[in-house]
């Protein structure tokens, strides 16, 4: 007599409202928990991660209130290299001032990258029973819940590149041309959230070109191009300069010699062999885009493996000519990638015939995994970790700086190379000792002119009282005349761009002022907040 056999039991996710709902709750889950420990380590304050979350913000408020691009003075000043976040949090904040915003559209943007990826997943035909695993990976691994945290443009360019993605691949897997003005309205949104957009729309075109798609390429080509010559344009008209200061300042614009095409080079080699991973993850990247014609000469290529193509190609590009380290700049190729590597990886299980492959087969395979995953889970578990530590970091020392100049020189005249909370929380007349926010300064710096009596010039001309700063950043040229009166130093610094800030007066009097008002001051500072007078 035979024995039935047991029924097989049945998954427990059965369709994508399900893993989507997983997704949201690990994003929603890690960013609540990651927001509430910096809350209540900045003594009931919500603060971001980066300093640079403030310039968008005083930036936004000065277009909104004076229709002026800039961060401080009313003065014009082309500084961000994401256009249309400033755009956006300008107009918000145009209709409610309010600190906030950048986290909300943060917020959305998460929301509305894992609902994306879940469609990419489900047109994949992803069974639901592994959908979810890979969608938390991907929103852990990117990861998302810190992009959307630190308040930056980042969440919301991985959301408008992904959509970009999927419009592109849409249209190359399709015989007939149509989403010609979707794929140039995104290929727009693309350059202007981020500048770095530049390469994903040139990959995009180089597809188009192989795919024989003239007018979905000519679509991205003017869209994405439309974006940075109109800002460029109405920068210069204003009397600023076609890219943005921070590009500039930064060296994110690539020169044209061949000594700066070698150093281009030589800095990507150097990026690849300091984070091995990265050069591990495009070797699996390459491998992945060959692998279709190892079973089949002429194969039939997958949308997942065009989304792998496009990263490919992008992501040398951004590697030679943008910045990189860190988590955010690159975590728009990193989204696309590990998006790309999931549907990949799908394939190649039908590829391979996981099954019936051999105990060690199937070792190799889950050792190739692992190489990828877990460099990758403990970069983004680093900066997840210590999000609110660097959230304090801010809150310790630019927080307090600015609560400090709000309070006894709320419209002085203040040099500062740090200048993101200084200006949004006050109304300081700013010279901006590195220039990202200050139009008359940046001749100096781009020009090597930037010498103590030159800045000493600029700096009586506009009757600076005090100055700010990190000595280690600008010393160089820091006038002689500056009288340095104390020192605030961080004992776990992690995100500032040094531990010790520098208070300087102008002259002896301001400094003895300036000396009266950080010794009135000292009491309210945060307990671990090292103070030393040098005066």
């Amino acid at each position: 007599m035979t024995q039935d056999k047991a029924p097989m039991p049945k998954p427990f996710f059965k369709n994508y409202r399900q893993v989507a709902f997983v997704g949201l709750a690990f994003f929603l889950g890690i960013f609540l928990v990651l927001g509430l420990v910096s809350w209540f380590m900045n003594e009931g304050h919500f603060v971001y991660f980066l300093d640079d979350t403030y310039i968008h913000l005083a930036t936004a408020r000065q277009l909104a209130d004076k229709g002026v691009w800039g961060v401080a003075n009313g003065d014009f000043v082309f500084c961000s290299s994401s256009p249309h976040y400033t755009v956006l949090l300008s107009l918000l904040t145009g209709i409610i001032p309010w600190t906030y915003w950048p986290v909300l559209i943060n917020l959305v943007a998460g929301v509305g990258c894992v609902l994306l990826v879940v469609k990419w997943l489900r047109d994949s035909e992803v069974s639901p029973s592994r959908a979810w695993i890979w969608l938390a990976l991907w929103v852990v691994l990117v990861p998302l819940p810190f992009l959307a945290l630190i308040g930056m443009e980042h969440t919301l360019q991985v959301w408008i590149d992904l959509a970009f993605a999927w419009a592109l691949v849409q249209a190359l897997t399709r015989t007939e041309s149509q989403r010609l003005l979707q794929l140039g309205l995104l290929a727009a949104l693309v350059t202007g959230i981020r500048y770095e957009g530049m390469f994903l729309v040139a990959a995009g075109c180089v597809l188009g070109v192989w795919k024989k798609k003239g007018s979905e390429t000519a679509a991205m080509l003017i869209g994405g191009a439309a974006t940075v010559v109109g800002y460029g344009l109405f920068s210069q008209s204003q009397g600023g300069t076609f890219f943005p200061t921070s590009l500039l300042i930064k060296g994110s614009v690539p020169g044209s010699s061949l000594e700066s095409l070698m150093a281009m080079v030589l800095n990507l080699l150097t990026y690849l062999h300091e984070e091995s991973f990265v050069a591990s993850i495009l070797v699996l990247m390459a491998v992945g885009l060959v692998l279709p014609w190892v079973r089949n000469k002429e194969p039939e290529l997958s949308k997942g493996w065009y989304l792998l193509a496009l990263t490919m190609l992008a992501f040398p590009l951004h590697l030679l000519a943008s910045k990189v380290g860190g988590v955010r700049y690159e975590a728009y190729l990193m989204a696309l990638g590990f998006l790309a590597l999931i549907l990949s990886a799908e394939q190649w299980g039908l590829i391979f015939k996981w099954k019936g492959q051999p105990f060690s087969v199937r070792i190799i395979l889950l050792f190739g995994v692992a190489w990828v995953l877990i460099p990758f889970g403990m970069r983004a578990g680093f900066f997840s970790w210590n999000l609110p530590r660097g959230s304090n970091n801010i809150y310790s020392q630019q927080i307090q700086m600015s609560r400090f100049v709000e309070r006894y020189y709320p419209k002085s005249s203040i040099a500062a190379n740090d200048i993101g909370a200084l200006t949004y929380f006050s109304n300081i007349q700013l010279t901006d000792m590195v220039a990202l926010g200050d139009q008359e300064m940046l001749p100096l710096i781009l020009n090597r002119q930037n010498t103590p009596g030159n800045v000493q010039a600029l700096a009586e001309s506009r009757e600076v009282e005090i100055a700010v700063i990190y000595d280690s950043w600008v010393s160089a040229w820091t006038p002689a005349t500056w009288v340095p009166v104390a020192t605030w130093a961080l004992p776990d610094n992690f995100i500032c761009g040094d531990s010790i800030v520098t208070w300087y007066g102008a002259d002896s009097l301001q400094a003895h002022s300036l000396s009266l008002h950080l010794h009135e001051f000292e009491k309210e500072l945060p307990a671990k907040v090292n103070v030393r007078y040098l005066k």
